[in-house]
């Protein structure tokens, strides 16, 4: 994707170096906003929305600097890209697909303010009347959705990288037994782990989570419900929901705070930091929860590891019990073997961080 993207950008300068003395100052104003905001999002696109989003972006700023005459041969060319690389997505990866999304509608969007026809004056203002919107929503809707960008609230997304740490974190547990076999696991090759457990689901399996704490494994909040929309809501009650549940169970309160599908805002950022919580994400994952072969599982986690790494896998599949996760159990030991090949020791999230792993009170 980045690859792709940089190829775009030339192109997109390429063009502007060509036509810039047949610009209007305007277009090649509007054209540098919209082309430097889209390059400023892009590396931190982790959907298909944000990627649709930052490539109308650039769509934009490369339609301000063509030619009306081109707009025939632009859209046939950027049909072609878009079948080319999503022909290449098996070696490029997902991205291929986020960008092709987006690569068909590129120049069509920004051809509505180069027009010269009948009607260019209320294009141009149509265009401009939903420029700004489209604008705040990529760069609100990155921010939000990103697990490294920290734009709307302090986040963790890697420790220090001169100390031969990793840490294995797991989501959206408890999930009964699998969840025990993955901290068996864990214990027998000398390691623990993380687990970032979903209220609900801790008030129905207790004694998992009890046994978690009790093996030497550390617990975390991943919220109340395990929603897609639910942290858009300012008050987001599922925090210290969430807390209060733990507390119930194990008589303590985490520190370490994860949101489902790394989806934030600035009131959740805020909740934590008045509560003395942290927000932790990750920079290492492989997709594991629809992975169907191990050990392509493990050379994808371990191909990414470093030390400081924050390792994101799923002992459950949205707080729902009963998930098959035995894909991941399988794959667990071998990514154990190739860390201690790599000298890299697994550890919880206190001991990679060096800060506490629960509150003195919720």
């Amino acid at each position: 994707m980045q690859g792709a993207a940089t190829s775009a950008g030339a192109v997109a300068v390429a063009i502007a170096v060509r036509r810039l003395t047949r610009a209007r100052a305007g277009d090649a104003v509007l054209a540098g906003v919209c082309g430097l905001l889209a390059i400023l999002l892009y590396p931190w696109v982790s959907d298909l929305a944000g990627a649709t989003g930052t490539s109308l972006l650039f769509g934009v700023a490369v339609g301000l600097l063509l030619p009306p005459e081109r707009l025939a041969r632009s859209l046939g060319g950027s049909l072609l890209a878009a079948i080319g690389l999503l022909g290449l997505r098996a070696w490029l990866g997902e991205g291929a697909l986020e960008l092709a999304s987006g690569t068909l509608v590129l120049v069509a969007a920004g051809e509505l303010g180069t027009g010269e026809a009948t009607g260019e004056r209320a294009a141009r203002v149509g265009l401009a009347v939903l420029l700004l919107p489209l604008m705040l929503l990529s760069f609100g809707w990155v921010g939000a959705n990103s697990a490294q960008a920290s734009w709307f609230g302090a986040l963790v997304s890697d420790g220090p990288r001169d100390q031969p740490y990793v840490a294995l974190t797991f989501d959206d547990g408890p999930n009964g037994d699998d969840t025990l076999r993955l901290a068996a696991i864990l214990a027998a090759h000398d390691a623990r782990g993380t687990f970032f457990v979903v209220g609900r689901t801790v008030e129905e399996q207790p004694e998992v989570v009890r046994t978690l704490i009790e093996d030497g494994d550390l617990v975390g909040n991943h919220s109340y419900e395990h929603t897609r929309w639910g942290y858009l809501d300012p008050r987001y009650p599922e925090l210290d929901r969430t807390e209060a549940a733990i507390e119930r169970v194990t008589g303590r309160c985490p520190t370490y705070y994860r949101p489902p599908h790394g989806a934030h805002t600035p009131f959740i950022s805020r909740l934590l930091r008045d509560r003395g919580m942290h927000m932790v994400t990750w920079e290492v994952q492989a997709n594991d929860w629809k992975e169907t072969d191990a050990a392509r599982l493990a050379r994808s986690i371990l191909d990414q590891v470093h030390p400081g790494a924050i390792v994101l896998l799923h002992d459950g599949i949205d707080g729902l019990p009963g998930a098959d996760r035995s894909v991941l159990i399988d794959a667990l030991p071998l990514i154990l073997d190739g860390l201690r090949e790599r000298g890299l020791q697994p550890v919880t999230l206190d001991r990679l961080l060096g800060g506490p792993g629960y509150l003195d009170h919720c």
